[in-house]
């Protein structure tokens, strides 16, 4: 029996075949915090820098997020967008499409949303 915890942590790296088309990089971040560092600590473990939490206002509520590689590194080499199954899938491409820009293509997942 695969525990809930490596079921959540096997998802970054494996998906269904029925997502092949995809074939895409998962990346899961999130900010650490004080006290998960303390507990790095205490088992002897150096932990890593911890990010600040920027806040971002969009549609009048405040977003918070973490920059991943910060100002100094080159953009992520995005090659094409592929917007997964969803009610919404043409609005959330469309929404792909104006963050990308023109240089990168946005299309919708041929996979079919089950919901």
């Amino acid at each position: 029996m695969i525990s809930a915890y490596w079921g959540e942590a096997a998802a970054t790296a494996f998906k269904h075949q029925g997502f092949y088309e995809e074939r895409e990089v998962r990346l899961v971040a999130m900010a650490g915090t004080e006290l998960a560092a303390d507990v790095e600590r205490k088992t002897g473990r150096t932990p890593p820098p911890l990010k600040e939490v920027c806040r971002t206002s969009r549609g009048g509520r405040v977003h918070r997020h973490i920059s991943l590689f910060g100002k100094g590194f080159a953009p992520l080499p995005v090659q094409r967008v592929i917007v997964g199954p969803s009610r919404s899938q043409d609005v959330n491409a469309a929404f792909a499409q104006k963050i990308v820009g023109r240089k990168v293509p946005v299309s919708t997942s041929a996979t079919p949303y089950i919901g």
